[in-house]
């Protein structure tokens, strides 16, 4: 199986120091990278609103304490379920993410790289959970259950 290689370059939106999550202490920029080119095209464009404008905030760049509603809002106007027990949260879209890049062939240490895991244990679960996925599959085109 020949894998395919994932332009991370193309994904990554680099943080000044300043503003940056570990910045403060190790006094040089980071990096996030973007799900997708329309996700990285919407978060470049709110560089407009300035340096202290939070990159997750209102439209306005001001703070917001919980999108809980409006993630609501969004996915009864969708038709999806939301919540923890039956729904989708905020972190689905994290789970989605790395778990595309597994299923495109990210090698693993792109992957842990691209989530930002600290443990590569970590990205390993995802690495897992495809495997259970394809076996999960193998055993439906057989007749079977997994």
């Amino acid at each position: 199986v020949q894998r395919k290689h994932i332009d991370f370059t193309t994904w990554k939106i680099t943080l000044p120091a300043e503003i940056a999550k570990g910045g403060a202490t190790t006094d040089r920029p980071e990096f996030v990278y973007a799900m997708t080119p329309r996700v990285r095209a919407v978060l470049e464009g709110r560089k407009e609103l300035g340096p202290d404008a939070y990159i997750f905030g209102a439209e306005s760049g001001a703070y917001v304490a919980s999108f809980d509603k409006s993630w609501r809002e969004l996915f009864k106007h969708a038709g999806l379920p939301v919540g923890r027990k039956d729904g989708l949260t905020w972190h689905d879209l994290r789970h989605e993410f790395v778990s595309f890049l597994v299923d495109s062939g990210g090698e693993i240490h792109e992957v842990k790289e691209a989530a930002r895991h600290k443990d590569i244990r970590t990205t390993e679960r995802y690495m897992k959970a495809r495997e259970e996925r394809l076996k999960a599959l193998m055993a439906k085109m057989s007749g079977r259950s997994a």
